[in-house]
Formats: C-alpha cells, structure tokens, sequence
C-alpha cells in the first residue's frame, strides 16, 4: 500500500475479524494515522487494495457514508469541523447519518455525558471546546447507532485517569457484542490493552 511517494506496507495482507481488537503503536509520523484514513476512505491510497465485509459476507463501501452506516466509526487524532456546530447539532447530525432515532440513543447519550461530565456543552459550539472535550465528545458519537467497527487515532490523548477508565467501559461493551476495535497509539497503556 503507497501514499504519495511513501510505502506503507509491501506485500501484506491483513484480516481483521470481527470481536478482535488490534493495537497499532508506533512513533509520531510512522503512518499510523494515515492507515486509519485509508480504512475509512478519507485518503486515497495509490496501490493496493481494500475491502469490508459485513457479517453475511457482503461487500460494505467505499464511500465513508456507506461506512458509517454499516457501523464503522472513525475518530481522528486531530478532529475539525465548520464553525458554528454545536454538540446537541453533531449528535443530531451522526443520528442523522446512522439512520437512529434520539428517542432510540436517549438511554446512552445520558449515561455518556454523566461519565464524561458533558452536561453543560449540548449548544457549546465545538470550536470553543478543549481537545480533550472535543475527543469527548466525538468518542460518545462513535457509539452511536449500534457500531460494528471503531477506528480510533490516538483517542486517549488530553484525557484524565477518569475519563479513560470510563472509556474503557464503553469500549468494552462493544467487544462484548462482537465488536471490532482498531486502535492507534504512541504508548501502550495498560489501563486499555
């Protein structure tokens, strides 16, 4: 697999089943980011091929749409969005896409912003959040609509011990329904692997 002039693996064939989880570390700059996007159809890879199968055996993509509406979530390391957005807006926006309802993410979406103390920020617009907040909140969005695969790009960064355990939980409710989880670090952190 080639981006740009850069080669990112040579000859490699990679299976992922579902209910496994995968932890890629690796020093800044490595591709660890990069691999992520091209999972989820943000970048374009040159040469190679890539292709999801939903538990039937059904080809699912390429348009990150179609992905995440089969349940495959994506959380950048360094997220942006248009100025304006409020987080109540990105929830309603991801609900939207997933094709959920509130009424049916209610239960969830409260018991995420209690573990995460987001009571306060449903009209913040997101611009005015911290990173971490902003993590935060797009982590609580990844869990929305019954998510089959998370791609997670360094998602623990600028968070407290608090917030991490609380994640572990979600996470772990996850693989608890066969979930795939995909997750890229700099450092092993033995609270999460």
């Amino acid at each position: 697999m080639q981006y740009g002039e850069n080669t990112l693996f040579t000859e490699v064939r990679l299976t992922v089943k579902y209910g496994e989880k995968l932890l890629i570390l690796g020093e800044n700059g490595c591709g660890k980011s990069t691999f992520l996007r091209i999972l989820f159809n943000l970048e374009k890879n040159q040469k190679g091929t890539l292709h999801y199968y939903n538990p039937v055996g059904l080809n699912v993509g390429p348009s990150t749409m179609e992905l995440a509406r089969a349940g495959i979530a994506y959380m950048p390391q360094v997220p942006v969005f248009p100025t304006g957005l409020t987080v109540g807006d990105f929830w309603g926006f991801v609900i939207a896409v997933k094709k959920t309802s509130m009424k049916a993410e209610n239960e969830f979406l409260n018991l995420a912003v209690d573990g995460f103390g987001l009571q306060n920020y449903g009209r913040t617009k997101m611009e005015l959040l911290s990173i971490g907040t902003l993590k935060k909140v797009i982590f609580t969005s990844l869990f929305l609509g019954n998510p089959k695969v998370l791609l997670l790009d360094e998602p623990f960064a600028h968070w407290d011990e608090k917030s991490i355990e609380f994640s572990q939980s979600l996470l772990n409710h996850i693989s608890t329904k066969d979930g795939t989880i995909i997750v890229t670090d700099t450092i092993r952190r033995p609270l999460l692997y």
